[in-house]
């Protein structure tokens, strides 16, 4: 008898214990899917590989500004995203020497599937400057639900240390 209850106590403590911890995964698979859609919602879909193709551009200059003569450092060059949409801009020692401070990068985009990703252009400019280094990104799509058509986002990627 005193076996029997000592089982009924054990087994009463473990029930609450065993679903408390199904409780626990089943809110963590929700709070998951939560951050995911709501980040994909937000910094839109990483799109993977997309060719991009990228160069220097002329910044445009006002009246007063003398014209900058070191506008076409970073040669015309093509590069492929990852399957998160992360690619990188190589950009050479010597090249990276001849830079101004400040310079703008232009960015052809061509998806894999085209059709997929509806834009109004495929082209993007970036104005950044040789603090930014080294040069890592992420290329996701922002779609706009009133016009069916969207944008191709290029965000650096962030690096968190430990």
């Amino acid at each position: 008898m005193k076996s029997k209850l000592s089982f009924i106590l054990i087994l009463s403590l473990l029930i609450p214990t065993y679903l408390f911890s199904q409780n626990v995964n089943m809110n963590k698979k929700a709070l998951d899917a939560f951050i995911s859609s709501t980040t994909k919602s937000i910094l839109g879909e990483p799109i993977p590989n997309a060719t991009i193709v990228y160069e220097q551009v002329k910044p445009e200059l006002n009246v007063n500004q003398k014209e900058k003569n070191i506008f076409d450092v970073i040669k015309k060059n093509k590069t492929t995203t990852n399957s998160k949409g992360e690619f990188k801009v190589e950009i050479s020692n010597e090249q990276f020497e001849k830079l101004p401070e400040d310079f703008q990068l232009k960015f052809t985009i061509t998806p894999k599937d085209v059709k997929k990703y509806s834009v109004l252009t495929n082209i993007v400019l970036m104005e950044t400057n040789k603090e930014n280094g080294p040069f890592n990104f992420i290329l996701t799509y922002q779609k706009d639900k009133e016009t069916n058509k969207g944008a191709f986002i290029i965000s650096p990627k962030i690096e968190i240390e430990d």
